[in-house]
C-alpha cells in the first residue's frame, strides 16, 4: 500500500530566490534541507556551492529525482527529519516544511541552537512566535531574531495550500540578556516539573544557591498543583503568566 504524505511543493521561483538570498550561503556552510521533493530548492542551494547539503526526504517516490542531482557535496537521507535531524550537524537550515511538524522542528532547532534558519511554514505559527502571547514567543525570541521575509499565498504551492504561509529567517542573537538565558534554560528543562525547571533555571542563570532560588519561587506563591506539573503539560496562558511574573527578577 502506498503511503501518502501531506506535502505541498513550492513552485514560485521568486520565493525560492528570496529564501536562498537571505540564507547567505558560503562554501564553508553545512546546509540542511527538509523535504526536497523533486529537488527544485535543492538545485538552487547547490548552485551556491556549500561545503555540504544534507537533504532529508520522507517520501521515497522522489528517490530517482534526487539521485539525478548526485554530486560530492550532496548527502541524501530518506526518513523522518524529526528522527534524523537530532543526530546531524548543520550550520543552516533552508526548508519548506509540512505544517504538521512545525512545533517539533522548532523544538529541535532551539535545542541544537542552529545559527541561521530559513523556513517556509504556516503563518499561524509565525504569529505564535511574534504577535501572540505564547510560550513559543518567549522560547524563540530568547535565542533568535526573527524576520518575516514574505507572506506566501496558497497558490504558490502544488497542490495549493488552504492557508497563507510565512517565509521567515531565524538568526541567532549576538548577545543574550540574563532573561534570555533564563528562558533558554527553562526551555531545556521543559520536560521537568515546573518547580524543578524554575529552580534549576534560576540557579544556572543567576548562579544562586538552591536555597536562594527556592525562596524566590516561594515568593510568587504559585499553586502547588501547578508546580508539580511538567512545563510541557501546563496551559499556554499559565506558562506565559509564570514567565511574566518571574521576569521581574531580571528588570
Amino acid at each position: 500500500m502506498e503511503v501518502e504524505f501531506d506535502q505541498h511543493y513550492l513552485k514560485d521561483n521568486s520565493v525560492i530566490t528570496k529564501a536562498i538570498e537571505n540564507s547567505f550561503i558560503s562554501d564553508k556552510d553545512i546546509i540542511l534541507e527538509i523535504g526536497p521533493g523533486e529537488g527544485i530548492l535543492t538545485r538552487e542551494i547547490l548552485k551556491k556551492n556549500p561545503k555540504k547539503l544534507i537533504a532529508i526526504e520522507i517520501d521515497e517516490k522522489h528517490k530517482s529525482h534526487l539521485d539525478n542531482l548526485s554530486q560530492e557535496n550532496l548527502e541524501i537521507h530518506f526518513g523522518n527529519a524529526l528522527d534524523i535531524l537530532p543526530s546531524l550537524h548543520c550550520d543552516k537550515i533552508i526548508a519548506n516544511i509540512p505544517y504538521g511538524i512545525t512545533e517539533k522542528l522548532y523544538s529541535i532547532i532551539l535545542e541544537k541552537k542552529i545559527p541561521l534558519v530559513t523556513l517556509l511554514h504556516g503563518i499561524d505559527f509565525y504569529k505564535n512566535i511574534i504577535q501572540r502571547d505564547t510560550r513559543w514567543k518567549y522560547f524563540v525570541s530568547s535565542l533568535y531574531t526573527v524576520e518575516l521575509l514574505e507572506e506566501v499565498p496558497g497558490t504558490s504551492f502544488n497542490p495549493p495550500t488552504k492557508v497563507t504561509s510565512a517565509l521567515v529567517t531565524l538568526t541567532i542573537k549576538e548577545d543574550f540578556s540574563a532573561f534570555d538565558i533564563f528562558i533558554q534554560n527553562l526551555f531545556q528543562k521543559r520536560y521537568r516539573s515546573l518547580s524543578n525547571a524554575l529552580l534549576f533555571s534560576l540557579v544556572d542563570t543567576l548562579k544562586l544557591s538552591k536555597k536562594e532560588a527556592k525562596a524566590m519561587i516561594k515568593d510568587y506563591d504559585f499553586s502547588p498543583l501547578l508546580l508539580e506539573q511538567k512545563v510541557t503539560q501546563i496551559k499556554n496562558q499559565d506558562v506565559v503568566s509564570i514567565i511574566e511574573q518571574v521576569r521581574s527578577i531580571f528588570k
